[in-house]
């Protein structure tokens, strides 16, 4: 219990002069996320015993930091104390970003591209994306996104809008939780699924 307030009376010691560590904080998360990152607002709190740092506004960039790859209004990430401590360096516990927007597009070939913002900043969705990406997934305690808008671009110019979708990824020591949901928009009667 003595833990907990010492916690807590020391981030709220530092919420108000977290500005001045701005630029310290957006090369840790740029360190997590493996991009460059730019944030505008910064709160720190505590969800149980795990430090979360809360940052508004956030924009990461490709590594040549002349393409926004994605922008949310918010990002969340949490200090794993525990597992920061066996393993002597800092580890998140929580990453969370919110109200943010994607675009998967569908080649003619039938490869897929993944878009933050614009179709200028594209990552292919193939087999070493799958491969680079997977075990930073698997690494990160817990990954959620919330009130995320998908646009699913198919290969002859529809597009499917999926809003309010929400991932939670909770990785365990034994097992792997993954839960999906959203809601999908429908403007008119096409049908985008065929019936075999």
């Amino acid at each position: 219990m003595l833990t907990l307030v010492l916690l807590l009376s020391i981030l709220h010691f530092i919420s108000p002069r977290l500005g001045a560590y701005r630029y310290d904080l957006e090369q840790f998360v740029s360190k997590i996320v493996r991009q460059p990152v730019q944030i505008g607002e910064i709160a720190v709190g505590s969800r149980g015993l795990e430090p979360v740092f809360r940052f508004y506004n956030v924009v990461i960039f490709n590594s040549a930091k002349n393409k926004k790859i994605l922008q949310a209004r918010e990002l969340q990430v949490g200090i794993d104390l525990i597992g920061s401590l066996l393993k002597w360096q800092i580890k998140p516990g929580l990453l969370l970003i919110r109200s943010s927007e994607f675009s998967v597009y569908q080649k003619k070939d039938g490869e897929l591209g993944l878009v933050g913002i614009s179709p200028t900043s594209t990552a292919a969705l193939d087999a070493s994306f799958i491969d680079e990406v997977s075990p930073w997934l698997f690494e990160q305690s817990r990954i959620d996104l919330e009130d995320i808008t998908l646009n699913w671009n198919l290969v002859d110019g529809k597009v499917v809008k999926i809003n309010n979708l929400y991932l939670r990824l909770h990785n365990g020591v034994l097992q792997h939780d993954l839960k999906i949901g959203g809601h999908l928009e429908q403007k008119s009667s096409q049908q985008y699924l065929k019936p075999i």
